[in-house]
């Protein structure tokens, strides 16, 4: 059959309309192998990309999780180094001679440990060593005394790394974690290698205590149960209540409460502090806001330096109703290296009407008498280590009589804390402190004490 006006038979057509198609499905079926080619090649260098160090051109901690995760061995060796001085060489030399150091320190270490083991950067002054070879445990020890630290890396410029080693023998879920663990602590007690062992477990399991403990003041902050109680100061001469300080606790689902003691050190060392004082400082304020009572909260260094956090205080304290009855106790540590800029930041708080106490003075942080008339403080408040020798060491009374003459001249407000018998609280009066605070005159309360008559307790 032919079409008409056209010399093509209809066999003819079907033929090669088949012939077209099968060479679209040719060069599609090529486009596509080409593509899933290229996008395999753009996966793997991807993949290269992302557990490789830049610098050195090493595995990186993301290496190494994908290798322990693959783990078929019962249990893993791993070592931790990390150098102890290379952000000093940095800011020495700059961070290019610090990266050109570590490289080199990377390449003497794999050649001095060969192919049995495999080195990951971790950071910048962190690296693992992972036993890849069937060898025994002792040899990553042997191999790791033998290499000559002290030995410099560089030579043109001078550049001699100090090092801290921490080695884990465990099943790979945890050896990153325990090998970790091992170089913290090699550390803190300044040895240059620690193996980890049972005797590790306390500690381990108190960090895991930490991690539950940050979570939980975490969603404690989120859904607002850090709740304030209330601690008495009073005028040792007459019994009055002066003052309130405001102590942060943590109220849990089951009614029960944490005291600072518990949770402190988890806040400062997560950076929740700031939240913390700011949740503290508008439940306090609003529990005072009717009252003609002082009232007071504690901040650390940090929380005075914190912008935001200083900000926030101002415009509060500007709709206040007298604010000249709210104190802030200022923690005495990290002032000494910030001077100037707690200074400058004191003088902001009073001129919005507030006053500001230095807390735990006495306790050797180095805050001397002529920092004290350069900071412009309202007032002092003497730790409770100094209370509790007063009634039983003639130097400690000396001391805090010279406080107390030191507050007098200069006009000064000064607390004892901590007093908790009548024999602290006469020797405080002798000494002329005007002000004390502690379970004597009442614990912190979820209710603020209404009044205390002297000789009550």
């Amino acid at each position: 059959m032919y079409l008409a006006g056209a010399d093509i038979a209809i066999t003819d057509l079907d033929y090669w309309l088949m012939a077209s198609m099968q060479q679209s499905v040719l060069s599609g079926s090529v486009f596509f192998g080409l593509a899933l080619l290229l996008a395999l090649s753009y996966a793997m260098v991807l993949r290269h990309n992302l557990t490789t160090d830049r610098s050195s051109g090493t595995r990186n901690g993301l290496a190494l999780e994908a290798h322990l995760r693959h783990e078929t061995k019962s249990l893993s060796q791993l070592a931790i180094l990390q150098v102890n001085n290379l952000e000093e060489i940095g800011n020495l030399y700059g961070t290019a001679i610090a990266e050109q150091a570590f490289n080199q320190c990377l390449k003497q270490l794999q050649q001095h440990l060969g192919s049995s083991f495999r080195l990951y950067r971790l950071s910048f002054e962190k690296l693992a060593i992972r036993r890849v070879a069937a060898i025994s445990d002792e040899d990553l020890h042997a191999k790791l005394n033998s290499y000559d630290f002290s030995q410099p890396v560089l030579n043109d410029p001078y550049v001699l790394f100090t090092v801290t080693l921490g080695v884990a023998l465990s099943p790979a879920a945890v050896v990153l974690e325990n090998a970790m663990l091992a170089v913290n602590t090699a550390r803190l007690q300044q040895q240059s290698l620690v193996v980890y062992s049972d005797n590790l477990l306390a500690l381990k399991q108190h960090l895991h205590t930490n991690i539950k403990m940050a979570k939980e003041v975490r969603e404690a902050i989120g859904h607002e149960q850090i709740v304030p109680y209330f601690q008495p100061v009073v005028q040792i001469s007459t019994g009055e209540i002066f003052q309130y300080e405001c102590l942060a606790r943590v109220l849990r689902s089951d009614g029960s409460i944490l005291t600072p003691d518990q949770f402190l050190s988890v806040i400062n060392r997560s950076h929740l502090d700031a939240e913390l004082t700011k949740m503290m400082f508008i439940k306090s304020a609003s529990q005072f806001a009717a009252s003609k009572v002082s009232w007071s909260i504690n901040i650390t260094c940090r929380d005075l330096l914190d912008d935001e956090l200083q900000q926030f205080f101002l415009d509060y304290l500007k709709h206040y109703p007298q604010p000249e009855r709210v104190y802030f106790e200022l923690a005495e540590s990290g002032v000494l290296p910030q001077f100037e800029r707690c200074r400058e930041a004191i003088a902001a708080l009073q001129k919005a009407g507030a006053k500001v106490v230095l807390d735990d003075f006495g306790i050797a942080s180095g805050v001397g008498m002529a920092d004290l008339l350069q900071l412009h403080v309202d007032g002092l408040k003497i730790h409770g280590s100094l209370i509790e020798m007063i009634s039983t060491d003639p130097d400690a009374q000396l001391f805090i009589e010279h406080i107390s003459s030191f507050a007098r001249q200069t006009q000064l407000i000064i607390i004892a804390e901590m007093v908790e018998s009548k024999q602290s609280l006469d020797a405080l009066e002798r000494c002329g402190i005007s002000y004390a605070q502690g379970y004597y005159f009442g614990p912190a309360a979820p209710v603020p004490l209404r009044y205390y008559e002297r000789g009550s307790v």
